[in-house]
């Protein structure tokens, strides 16, 4: 019996540990030019059920977006960490990067997301002068890096 015990327990980490994120590092640029959709956004509920976390927000300000969105919607994120999932502050404005999949913004932790109510002033700098006097993703430093084959 303890045999079997130790079994599922190694069984079971060895699965916990298979789950993580890995992403890309990226300047804020090529998440903003590599995103589907951009947007400086207010974090209004969040409401977690099964494995998704769904965030209400209100639209501040599209930069961009393959279609006009509205000015409140939801945006959804796995609820584990392991999974990629996302953490953000209720009642916090964010610059954030997402995939626009109507109805609703996607969002994981290999997007991009600057909490600007508590950013230092680097940290808005880094996120906001790529967006002035707008997006250019015609720049060569918009390209993100050539990874080769196999090394994720």
């Amino acid at each position: 019996m303890n045999k079997l015990i130790l079994k599922i327990l190694v069984l079971s980490f060895s699965f916990s540990t298979v789950f993580c994120c890995l992403c890309l590092p990226l300047t804020p640029l090529q998440h903003y030019c590599a995103a589907n959709t951009v947007v400086k956004a207010r974090i209004q509920e969040e409401k977690t059920q099964d494995s998704v976390t769904e965030y209400d927000v209100q639209i501040v300000e599209t930069i961009k977006s393959p279609k006009l969105l509205p000015s409140s919607l939801k945006l959804l994120t796995p609820s584990q960490h392991g999974l990629c999932g996302v953490d953000l502050d209720k009642n916090s404005t964010y610059i954030l990067t997402a995939a626009y999949l109507e109805p609703n913004l996607h969002t994981s932790a290999c997007d991009y997301h600057v909490n600007l109510d508590k950013a230092t002033e680097n940290e808005k700098k880094a996120a906001l002068d790529p967006l002035k006097p707008g997006l250019n993703c015609n720049q060569p430093a918009a390209q993100p890096p050539n990874v080769p084959a196999g090394s994720g």
